[in-house]
C-alpha cells in the first residue's frame, strides 16, 4: 500500500500531510472517479493550487470538497 493521508478538508492540512508524505504525492477528490479532481503534484510551490483545484472540482462535480493526499509512484 502507498502512504496516504484521511480526508482532509483544509488546505494547510494537505500541505502538513505532504511533509509527513514527501513528494511527489497525487492530489484526490475524496468523491467521484474515473481520475475527475486528481492532480500530481511534483513541486512544493505547487501544491497549494493543486489543493485548491480538487477541493474546488470536487465541491462543483460531487459536493464534496475534501481531498486525499497520497504518494505518487510513476
Amino acid at each position: 500500500l502507498l502512504p496516504a493521508s484521511d480526508a482532509l478538508d483544509a488546505v494547510d492540512a494537505a500541505v502538513a500531510a505532504e511533509k509527513d508524505l514527501g513528494l511527489p504525492v497525487i492530489v484526490k477528490s475524496v468523491a467521484g472517479g474515473g481520475g475527475m479532481g486528481m492532480t500530481v503534484c511534483h513541486d512544493p510551490d505547487a501544491l497549494v493550487a493543486s489543493v485548491e483545484s480538487a477541493m474546488r472540482q470536487g465541491e462543483q462535480l460531487f459536493g464534496v470538497p475534501a481531498v486525499i493526499i497520497e504518494r505518487f509512484v510513476t
